[in-house]
């Protein structure tokens, strides 16, 4: 009975599984590259590559779980819990406070917002394609395959740090942990990642505009930044210390 049980798990129950479905995946599309010359421009062609990369290793997900009689049933409706604001206003707290600050200190980058083709693609991989692609692996696929056999905050760290490793950025390493953390207790709290990729999109909005404006206004908006972080945060840990049961975070799923 027991090895019936294993077998009928949702697909990848491990991170070794993930990761070998990714790497397999990743050398069946490599082969994409070979038409990047007919493309125009680079960032098209990301999102296009992306797009194929991922939808491959959603298939395999897929085939693997149907082998077992599982379905991927991912869950897009918007579930309203006691926990919602605090997630919200800890994504604006932590993307004004310590990303842009982090970001801008070492990398002077500059965004521009107009309506040209490029800018419009990046927008559109940043705010829309990113935060639902990424959602659907590392939150509705990576974490609900950990939460079978992890205790919760063991399963949200692997995958928060996995999502941080999968961004190919060294310097947005600890910001990107960090943003995972968060969007998994989101997903923890509600099995929702239509919740998740809001939030995730919503983060990406944060950071964007205040990097645009910290880089236009760099002296004033520095300062207000720090004043409505240090207001925030207070209400963020009242509300946590009477809304949030960290001890939840430390039970088991079995």
């Amino acid at each position: 009975m027991k090895d019936q049980t294993v077998l009928k798990q949702f697909f990848p129950s491990t991170l070794f599984q993930f990761i070998v479905v990714f790497v397999v995946s990743l050398i069946f599309t490599t082969p994409v590259v070979f038409i990047k010359p007919f493309f125009l421009d680079d960032q098209f062609f990301l999102i296009v590559y992306i797009s194929i990369l991922m939808s491959f290793f959603i298939l395999i997900i897929t085939y693997k779980n149907k082998e077992r009689g599982q379905k991927i049933n991912f869950t897009f409706n918007i579930v309203k819990h006691d926990t919602i604001l605090l997630m919200t206003l800890s994504v604006i707290v932590f993307q004004l406070g310590v990303n842009i600050p982090i970001n801008e200190t070492i990398s002077k980058s500059v965004i521009f917002f107009d309506t040209s083709s490029r800018s419009l693609l990046f927008m559109f991989g940043v705010l829309i394609l990113g935060p639902i692609i990424e959602e659907i692996i590392f939150r509705g696929i990576l974490l609900k395959g950990l939460f079978q056999n992890n205790r919760p905050l063991k399963a949200i760290l692997i995958s928060s740090i996995l999502f941080a490793v999968f961004h190919f950025n060294l310097l947005q390493f600890f910001v990107a942990i960090c943003l995972g953390f968060l969007l998994g207790f989101e997903y923890y709290k509600t099995k929702s990642i239509g919740n998740t990729i809001l939030l995730h999109a919503f983060a990406n909005l944060i950071a964007l505009l205040g990097r645009y404006f910290f880089i236009k206004n760099s002296d004033i908006i520095s300062l207000w930044m720090v004043v409505i972080c240090v207001i925030v945060s207070i209400f963020i840990l009242i509300f946590l210390i009477k809304n949030m049961k960290i001890s939840d975070l430390l039970k088991s799923c079995k």
